[in-house]
This record gives structure tokens, sequence and C-alpha cells, in this order.
């Protein structure tokens, strides 16, 4: 990886943890810490920061429930080795993953950790196989993704194969994704700033629809417009919880995840207007992720605990799918699991 790729994810980090409201002391620590930014498959970490970890980890998990830390026996097994370190010399791996699995559980269920060695006074593990590893806000309906479906004028509907029209179908739904946080915030007495913000994202979400229809209808060679798009069930939960769970999932991971494989697509894209385009939409995207996070901030504030678990639930759901993404690596496995 680059040295620019990996300062882009460093500001991408500090800028979406300042919007979920972490100090700039937390952010420091997040950005260098156990779960920052190593070297592909390798964590590191000082005696100081793991100290931190452990006791920061035992504080939580000493009035932690079975639901959000594992099985009760997981986590008195865990916090018995975490507590066995002495502090002044690194943990063995049994006890790195015992400290680490505190804070973030099942973080190791897929992989596993072997010791690498002491480098420039950081305690390194590799990790096989870990657990850090499309376009707009992903509209879900009970954990699955809804998409409308597409019309040529006169003719049946095409595949929906092309990349354009993959892109197009995305950014059309992440319209309702973001109607429907509207309603999940009026519903629950968000500030209106917040609901201002949601409105204004859906307006650029049909922005960024009609840009992707039009570049896949250029290559279809016809008219390529959304159809119906099903919404049913969409409105089932207007729980604070629910908020949290799709606001993590749609926003602050799929934005994120969004900004930077648009990225990545624009570094590839030898067009300069196209990869322009590219770019002021992933900027868009980003703005979208940041939101996501001053709402995480909100419910963190309105409802610690419960936003907590939530929170630990869909960071260890989602690590596994997200094995070798560089953005979750280095942006979203250590900033969510500070925000734990």
């Amino acid at each position: 990886m680059t040295t620019g790729r990996l300062e882009g994810y460093r500001n991408m980090l500090m800028m979406l943890g300042r919007a979920a409201g972490l100090t700039g002391l937390t952010l420091a620590t997040v950005a260098s810490g156990p779960c920052g930014s190593c070297n592909s498959g390798d964590e590191c970490a000082t005696l100081g920061e793991l100290v931190k970890t452990r006791e920061k980890g035992l504080a939580d998990s000493a009035g932690a429930s079975a639901s959000t830390a594992g099985t009760s026996s997981e986590l008195a097994l865990n916090r018995g080795i975490a507590e066995q370190w002495n502090g002044s010399e690194c943990p063995t791996v049994s006890q790195y993953q015992a400290i680490v699995e505190l804070k973030f559980p099942g973080r190791y269920s897929n992989s596993s950790v072997t010791t690498k060695d002491l480098s420039n006074d950081k305690c390194c593990y590799h990790v096989a196989d870990s657990d850090c590893s499309l376009g707009g806000r992903p509209f879900l309906v009970h954990g699955e993704p809804r998409i409308a479906s597409v019309m040529r004028p006169g003719t049946r509907p095409p595949e929906a194969s092309h990349v354009w029209l993959t892109d197009a179908q995305a950014e059309h739904a992440s319209v309702a994704a973001f109607a429907r946080l509207s309603l999940q915030l009026l519903s629950l007495g968000a500030p209106a700033e917040l609901v201002r913000d949601a409105q204004l994202a859906s307006l650029d979400e049909l922005r960024h629809a009609d840009f992707f229809f039009d570049l896949a209808s250029r290559d279809a060679g016809s008219l390529l417009r959304p159809g119906p798009l099903p919404v049913a069930g969409a409105l089932d939960d207007l729980s604070l919880a629910g908020l949290v769970e799709s606001n993590l999932l749609e926003g602050c991971i799929g934005e994120t995840l969004a900004a930077e494989h648009l990225r990545e697509r624009a570094r590839l894209v030898n067009a300069p207007g196209l990869k322009a385009a590219l770019l002021d939409i992933a900027e868009d995207e980003t703005r979208h992720a940041a939101l996501a996070f001053r709402i995480l901030a909100w419910c963190r504030d309105t409802a610690p605990e419960l936003t907590r678990q939530v929170l630990q639930r869909v960071l260890a759901g989602q690590a596994p799918r997200q094995r070798a993404n560089e953005a979750w690596q280095h942006v979203l496995s250590p900033l969510l699991g500070a925000l734990c």
C-alpha cells in the first residue's frame, strides 16, 4: 500500500472520529493501537497501549451480558487469561487474544494468531485470515438489500449486469434509505440539523442516480430508468435500536466503504471528466458517512448502553464479511471498536 493511500485512510478515520464525538487523544490512540493501521496481517501495540486496552476491556466486560460479549464462560475465560498478564513484557498469544477479545468480542473467531516479534518497541502479532479486513447508502429491509427494477421503454427490462447500471440502482435505493432515516429521526425526536442533513443527502443520491442511469443509458444505446422499488416492511422497526443498527450498516459502514470504493475506481479511470465526477460523488458519500457518525454520537448520548450493545453485535457480525477490505481494516474496524 502506498504512503498516500495509508495517509488517506488515516485522514478519513480522524474526520469520522471527530464526527462521532471522539476526543483527539482517543483518535490518536485508535490510529496507532492494536486495531490501528498495521501492516497487512500484523497487529502491533506498545505495552502502554495494551495495558490501557486491557483495563478498558476488563471494565467494560464487568457488567456485560452474555448476549454482547459471547457466552459467559468465554467471557470469564478471557478475563482470567487477561488478568494473568504482568504488563511488563509482551503478552503471550493467548493473553493478547484475551485482552483484545474483551474489548472486541469474537474478533479472532475465524483467525489464527501467532507471535511475530518486538518491533520498534511494539509487541507485534501476525493474524491469518483476520477479521480486519457498492455505491451509496444501501437500502436494507430486514437485513436484505432492496433495489428497483430497471425499465427500458418499449422492451423488456435489461439485465442489471453493467457496472453503471448496478451503480444507478444502488444510488436510487439510497434515496429510499435516507427517506426512512428521516422518518426514524423524526419519530425519535432527533435534533433538527440531523433531519435536515438526511433530507439533503437524499437529494445528493437522486443526483448520483441520474448520473449513473445516464452513463448506463449511453452504453446501452437506449434510455434506462428505475422502475418500482419495493418498500414493504421498511418501517416495521422505528425503535432507537433499529435506528442504531440501520445507521451503522447503511451509513457508518456502507457510506464509508462506498466512498473509498469510488475513489479507487476514479484512480483507475483515464477520462478526466469521469474521474472528476466519481471523486465528487465520493466526497458526497464521505459527508454522508460523517452524518452517520454524527447520528451514532446522538444515539450514544441518548442511550449509551443500548447503542454499545448494538454496535458490538454489528461489529462482530460484519468483521468476517469484510476480510481483506483495506478501508475496513484501516478506518472502520479501529473506529467502531473505539466507539464500543
